[in-house]
């Protein structure tokens, strides 16, 4: 009689690794992908048109790839953005599980064990993150860090009104079905791990692995950094992006809410469990926080948007992102009155 070894019943999971212009950090992080003690394993390392020598060292790692995981390697023909190539890349994943890492940074040996053990324990679990370990563009251990995520509904409803539901994107993971269910990204989005909190929270739980598994790089000039010696100029270009990027997520998260209640008739059709009625009292809280925030802040967001076309001149924008919260606003109220 054939044995089967104890890994046929664990997920397939594809550990994603995405690279862009960072010749100096990719061997590294090439080496922690490589190096995941999980299997089955699918890895996929994909460059979104690098203008340095990311690529070829890359092609050097994986030609030099001995183990026992699948290995796959992408170059984008053009630089898509971050949006558009997490679809891409998730349209060539098979894994029930995707793990992302930053070209950067460095995953932990036992990083994508550690995450699937937490998904087998826990099938609400839609989100994982871990704390991180920060260091430096030398690799000098700068400190453990854990962000204070919104992992519960509750959390992330707040976090909505905000405008900023969110984790730390270089430790997350997700369950297929957060793509398969809502779609791709909107490819505007440049902060997916913004967005992709809800459609987790929605569908179920987003839970959390309290020690590192990532060595988390920290650029000494990063944005902060260099916010200090920007030009005026410089300083609205840098406005007018995350305008958009704000403009982005709203309409993302708006479609995924429009998403998730039209398709929850066909959904309660099925069984239901206590955790499909937990999701849809979860759903109804975000639309009547939603609608607060859009119909009843109006004086705040008004001062907003007019300081805004006054000082950029970007009046399109501005009346878009306008319409959006008045629009927002009022299909919200609707679905509510039902």
């Amino acid at each position: 009689m054939t044995q089967h070894s104890s890994h046929d019943q664990r997920p397939l999971v594809t550990f994603a690794l995405f690279a862009y212009n960072q010749e100096k950090y990719i061997c590294e992080a090439v080496d922690g992908a490589l190096g995941q003690t999980y299997s089955p394993l699918e890895i996929i390392i994909s460059d979104d048109c690098s203008i340095d020598r990311t690529f070829d060292l890359i092609k050097e790692k994986a030609a030099r790839y001995e183990g026992l995981s699948s290995l796959k390697i992408n170059r984008n023909d053009r630089n898509l953005g971050i949006a558009s190539h997490i679809n891409k890349i998730v349209g060539l994943a098979r894994g029930e599980i995707v793990v992302v890492a930053a070209g950067d940074d460095i995953s932990m040996p036992e990083r994508t064990s550690e995450i699937v053990r937490l998904f087998s324990n826990n099938k609400q679990c839609m989100g994982v993150y871990s704390c991180v370990l920060r260091i430096d563009e030398n690799g000098t251990s700068l400190g453990i860090f854990c962000s204070k995520n919104q992992t519960s509904r509750e959390d992330l409803v707040m976090a909505v009104k905000k405008f900023c539901p969110g984790l730390l994107g270089a430790s997350h993971a997700w369950r297929r079905e957060v793509f398969d269910f809502f779609g791709p990204l909107h490819p505007r989005v440049i902060t997916e791990d913004r967005v992709l909190p809800l459609r987790e929270v929605l569908l179920g739980e987003i839970c959390e692995i309290p020690h590192p598994l990532v060595r988390y790089r920290i650029h000494e000039f990063g944005i902060s950094q260099q916010k200090k010696r920007w030009t005026y100029n410089e300083y609205f270009r840098y406005n007018s992006k995350m305008w958009k990027q704000t403009t982005a997520a709203l309409w993302s998260y708006k479609k995924d809410l429009i998403k998730y209640s039209k398709s929850f008739d066909s959904i309660s059709e099925l069984e239901i469990t206590d955790a499909i009625k937990s999701v849809n009292f979860s759903m109804k809280k975000a639309v009547i926080c939603w609608n607060f925030y859009s119909m009843h802040d109006v004086f705040h967001q008004l001062k907003l948007i007019v300081s805004w076309m006054i000082l950029t001149r970007d009046y399109k924008q501005s009346l878009r992102f306008l319409a959006a919260r008045f629009f927002s606003g009022l299909y919200f109220s609707k679905i509510e009155r039902k």
